[in-house]
């Protein structure tokens, strides 16, 4: 299913009583966004490469071209980010530094000094611009990240972003339950049994977290050793 057979199916179920008091366009699209905060899913884990450029320190990721390209996509949370130094013969990387203490970012805002990018901090210019120290050349960058869809009103594109056809069913279920919650109310047994169903897909999803069963996770408490980000990679 695409974006209108979605909105076209829930209107089916609740005999279009939903169109005459909700926008189901901006419904779809928040419903789109609560399936894909529910866990961190497999299918919501995206790589791209983008240029850091010569003497430019932010990058704002709603604006900056991406391979592939971030269509109705925003970057919720980076897990990795680092720049190719040489593609092969042999491959080598290097891997950027989260940069997270006020000291750290006061300098990174204030360094005029051009050199190989080594820490990043994403939050200080705004929640969608990346920064680094001033680059002292092109260099491609490679950056791992959790997706989160970022559905404007007035799409061109009927395709749905993040998540995979064989779970569209949880959309409509979700569109299903919200518009019955609004039309009947909070208690009446449409809603409840299309809440049901819409919190079934959804479960079913989350105990399919990675894309093979071949994973294990691990659990590392510890009790004793606080963690402080240091802010010496790259310091001017």
């Amino acid at each position: 299913m695409n974006r209108t057979d979605c909105i076209e199916l829930a209107n089916q179920l609740t005999e279009r009583k939903g169109e005459k008091i909700l926008d189901l366009e901006l419904l779809y699209a928040s419903t789109v966004q609560d399936i894909c905060k529910r866990n961190r899913f497999w299918w919501r884990k995206l790589d791209v490469t983008f240029s850091f450029l010569q003497g430019v320190p932010t990058y704002d990721f709603t604006q900056i071209a991406t391979n592939p390209a971030l269509t109705e996509i925003a970057v919720e949370e980076i897990t990795h980010l680092g720049i190719i130094l040489q593609a092969a013969n042999p491959f080598q990387d290097v891997e950027l530094t989260p940069i997270f203490d006020a000291l750290g970012i006061r300098q990174m805002k204030n360094n005029t000094v051009q050199a190989q990018p080594s820490r990043y901090v994403v939050g200080v210019d705004d929640w969608k611009t990346l920064r680094v120290d001033p680059p002292d050349k092109t260099y491609l960058a490679e950056m791992t990240f959790w997706a989160i869809p970022m559905i404007s009103k007035d799409q061109s594109s009927n395709a749905i972003p993040l998540i995979p056809p064989f779970y569209h069913n949880a959309i409509v279920e979700g569109l299903e339950a919200r518009i019955n919650r609004r039309v009947y109310g909070p208690n009446d047994s449409r809603f409840v049994g299309a809440q049901q169903a819409y919190e079934a897909s959804i479960l079913t999803m989350t105990m399919r977290p990675q894309f093979t069963s071949n994973f294990n996770k691990q659990w590392i408490n510890d009790d004793f050793t606080a963690y402080v980000q240091s802010t010496s990679p790259n310091t001017p």
